[in-house]
């Protein structure tokens, strides 16, 4: 696959990197070996800042990061020196919400393999997929198709509330997509969350087309046997109102 460019790729030009003392080597083999498989695939990248910090405490990961990125930077990538999950849940919250930008994590020891060149391949995929960029596609022979995701999520740290979600395709390939999430308590129908996401998803859709879709295919899940006509009743009926207003 590294031989081959990728439909559409996104250049990484501000980026940084972000590793313990232990694990300078491996980032540094990261390195040499994004800028061997990016090329070939259609990714031009420039030499990124490289955060090398003295310790892996969560608190210097944290600071690290924020005195690294700025504005401008698109990706950040860290290598983890373990799997430890809170580590993982400080620097993904921080990177979702306190200073929004797409991250890529890695262990450390994933990059100590002997197929690293591989293992690297796929990681500058995915780091191009969600900077916009398009891997592949099929032919989809259906014009004006919106393919939707709908899931619900039980919080079990804050009873009573529920997060219902929803992820929708732009594009007629289905490679692009729009997502949007709303919360509310267990008392309101939960086809009123899906309604604002879907009435989102259907203005996104105008935006970037021009038009609404013919055709939506939507996939639900988090459903039992015994809900499906809890389904039927309220929340198709609540989704095909979407269309009208």
């Amino acid at each position: 696959m590294r031989g081959l460019k990728l439909i559409q790729t996104i250049n990484l030009n501000k980026w940084v990197v972000v590793f313990t003392q232990r694990d300078k080597t491996k980032a540094n083999d990261f390195l040499q070996n994004m800028q061997k498989v990016c090329p070939p695939m259609g990714i031009q990248l420039s030499r990124p800042t490289m955060l090398d910090l003295p310790d892996d405490n969560n608190n210097t990961f944290l600071r690290a990061i924020a005195a690294g990125v700025n504005r401008e930077t698109q990706v950040v990538v860290v290598v983890l020196p373990t799997n430890r999950k809170d580590r993982y849940d400080a620097v993904k919250k921080y990177l979702c919400i306190d200073h929004p930008v797409p991250s890529q994590c890695v262990v450390g020891r994933t990059l100590g393999k002997k197929n690293l060149m591989s293992i690297v391949t796929k990681i500058a995929i995915q780091i191009n997929i969600k900077l916009g960029g398009q891997a592949w596609s099929l032919e989809i022979p259906l014009q004006g198709l919106m393919v939707c995701g709908v899931d619900t999520y039980h919080d079990s740290q804050v009873k009573g509330r529920s997060v219902a979600a929803l992820v929708c395709s732009l594009n007629r390939a289905c490679t692009r997509y729009y997502s949007k999430i709303t919360f509310q308590h267990t008392h309101q129908e939960l086809s009123d969350g899906l309604r604002i996401n879907l009435t989102a998803a259907l203005k996104k859709y105008h935006e970037v087309n021009g038009t609404l879709p013919d055709r939506i295919i939507l996939y639900r899940d988090g459903v039992g046997d015994g809900q499906l006509q809890a389904v039927y009743e309220h929340e198709i009926p609540q989704l095909l109102e979407c269309f009208n207003q």
